[in-house]
């Protein structure tokens, strides 16, 4: 009987753990810090799969308020693929070389984006752009038809899955494609 029970119980974490493994996604996600609200959720989504239709990610989006707090809290519990938040919130807690993913930019468009958005790459000793600046004429943002009071800004953070595609939609937000 002991034998017996013990082998069910064997088979039900093997289920459980091959049924968690099953139900995860491949999915990029967005999270937006700023006075955008999740009513244009479902916009930026069907824009996001009219630029990029062949991929194969899903795209997923959140908005917060632009609280410092809760930025810093999504950091540390590694969630965003892509971060847009207000150029303000950029601090040494969320603006450092070493807690994101450069933007691969020609010398001739690094010298267009403010020193603000770039850093010194410890490991090179290269300037690199860390933030993109968002564009408000972007094809994305012109499409949604939003209007910013405050300017914003892309990151990747390096604990993202989606490390080349998040770079490319950062620039696309920023109007740099």
């Amino acid at each position: 009987m002991y034998r017996l029970i013990k082998k069910f119980l064997i088979v039900l974490i093997v289920m459980l753990v091959l049924a968690g493994c099953g139900e995860k996604k491949d999915t990029l996600e967005i999270l937006f810090f700023s006075q955008i609200t999740e009513d244009i959720e479902d916009d930026v989504i069907n824009e996001l799969e009219q630029i990029y239709p062949e991929s194969t990610k899903q795209f997923q989006s959140k908005f917060y308020a632009s609280v410092y707090e809760r930025l810093i809290g999504e950091i540390a519990a590694h969630n965003g693929d892509i971060l847009i938040v207000e150029a303000d919130m950029l601090t040494p807690g969320t603006f450092d070389s070493e807690g994101l993913v450069p933007f691969k930019l020609t010398e001739d468009r690094k010298n267009q984006i403010s020193q603000d958005y770039k850093l010194i790459y410890k490991k090179t000793n290269e300037e690199q752009v860390y933030a993109m600046p968002i564009n408000k004429k972007s094809a994305l943002f012109e499409n949604l038809d939003i209007e910013l009071d405050t300017e914003l800004v892309a990151l990747v953070p390096i604990y993202s899955e989606h490390q080349d595609l998040a770079v490319q939609i950062g620039m696309e937000f920023s109007g740099f494609r």
